[in-house]
C-alpha cells in the first residue's frame, strides 16, 4: 500500500475523531432551539415550547408542570427597572407568601434573583434578571420541586444564549 493512502486513512480517523468530538461537547447539537427576539437558546432536555411569540417563549415538562418563562425586555441596561416592577407585583400580590430577593453571579454575569412562594404550593419559584449581550433579560422559572434542578435547568439557558446572526443585530 502507498504511503499516500496511509495518510489519507490517517487524516480520515482525525478527522472523524474531531467531529465526534465537537457533537459530543456541544450543548445545542441535538437539542431544540428557540428564537427569542434577536437571540436564540437551547431548550432543555424534557421541556416543550408551551407558547411562543417574537421577545419571549414559555417552556414547559409536562410530566411536573415545571415551566420556565424567558423574555426579552429590551436593548439597555433595564436590570433595576424591570426587577423593580416585578418585585413591587410580587409584592401587591395575596398569593404569594415569602418573597426573599438576592444576588448571584454565573460565569460573569449578575443577576438579580427574586425567590418567592404561593400559598398552596411549596415548589420552588424564581425570577433572574440579568443583562447579556447589551439586552436585558427575564427568567421566570415556577413549579420547581428541587431547586437544583431549577438551576441546572436555569444555566443551560444562559449557556446557550447567543445572538442569532440570522436577524439583524442592534
Amino acid at each position: 500500500m502507498d504511503r499516500r493512502w496511509i495518510y489519507i486513512i490517517i487524516i480520515f480517523i482525525i478527522g472523524f475523531a474531531a467531529l465526534f468530538y465537537i457533537a459530543e461537547s456541544s450543548t445545542t447539537v441535538g437539542s431544540a432551539v428557540i428564537g427569542i427576539n434577536t437571540f436564540t437558546t437551547s431548550i432543555p432536555d424534557d421541556y416543550n415550547i408551551e407558547n411562543s411569540q417574537n421577545d419571549y417563549a414559555t417552556l414547559i415538562k409536562r410530566q411536573t408542570h415545571e415551566k420556565i418563562y424567558i423574555k426579552d425586555e429590551g436593548k439597555g441596561n433595564l436590570t433595576e427597572k424591570v426587577f423593580n416592577e416585578k418585585m413591587s407585583s410580587m409584592e401587591n400580590n395575596p398569593n404569594i407568601t415569602r418573597i426573599s430577593q438576592s444576588k448571584e453571579v454565573y460565569n460573569n454575569v449578575t443577576f438579580n434573583v427574586i425567590e418567592y412562594e404561593r400559598i398552596f404550593n411549596n415548589n420552588t419559584n424564581k425570577a433572574f434578571v440579568f443583562m447579556e449581550y447589551k439586552h436585558t433579560f427575564l427568567i421566570e422559572s415556577t413549579n420547581f420541586k428541587n431547586p437544583n434542578t431549577l438551576t441546572e435547568k436555569t444555566r443551560i439557558l444562559l449557556d446557550t444564549l447567543q445572538p442569532d446572526y440570522k436577524k439583524t443585530q442592534d
